[in-house]
C-alpha cells in the first residue's frame, strides 16, 4: 500500500479521522507500507511529526477511538501513562471502582499496579500463588532426580 493509497482509507470529515480500510479485531487499523506493518495511527503520526515513540512511549488516542487517525488525536505518553488513561474494560472497571473481570469486588484505590496494567488484587495474590506452587513442584520433581 502506497501513503497515498492509506489516506485514500481516512475519512476526515469531521474530527476524528476513522480509518476505514481492513480493520483487527481489537479495532486497530494494520497496514502494510514501506516494506513494513505499521499501525495506522503510527503511520499518520509519523507522516506528520516525521518520528514514532519507542517503547515505554506509546501513542494515546485522545479521543479514545482506535479506528481514528487523526495526528492532532494522538499523544506521545509513557505506557502505564497510556494504560491509566484507557478505555478498556479492565480500566473503565477501574475508574469506577467496581469490580474485576472475575467479579472481585474492588474499590478504586486498592488495585495492583503490576508494569502498565493494573491488576485485581485478589486475582494479582492468586496468580501469583499458582505461579510459586508450580514452581516448587517443578523444584522438587528435579531434586528427587
Amino acid at each position: 500500500m502506497t501513503p497515498d493509497a492509506f489516506w485514500a482509507n481516512v475519512t476526515t470529515a469531521g474530527d476524528c479521522w476513522p480509518y476505514v480500510g481492513r480493520l483487527l479485531p481489537n479495532g486497530y487499523s494494520r497496514v502494510w507500507i514501506s516494506g513494513r506493518y505499521w499501525y495506522g495511527h503510527q503511520f499518520a503520526f509519523y507522516m506528520a511529526n516525521g518520528w514514532i515513540p519507542e517503547l515505554p512511549v506509546a501513542l494515546d488516542h485522545l479521543c479514545g477511538n482506535r479506528q481514528c487517525v487523526n495526528p492532532s488525536h494522538l499523544d506521545a505518553v509513557r505506557q502505564a501513562v497510556n494504560v491509566r488513561r484507557g478505555k478498556s474494560r479492565g480500566n473503565a472497571e477501574y475508574e469506577a471502582g467496581r469490580e474485576c473481570l472475575h467479579g472481585h469486588a474492588v474499590a478504586s484505590d486498592q488495585w495492583v499496579l503490576d508494569g502498565p496494567h493494573r491488576r485485581c488484587p485478589i486475582c494479582y495474590r492468586m496468580k501469583n500463588q499458582a505461579a510459586w506452587q508450580r514452581r516448587k513442584t517443578r523444584l522438587a520433581a528435579q531434586r528427587s532426580q
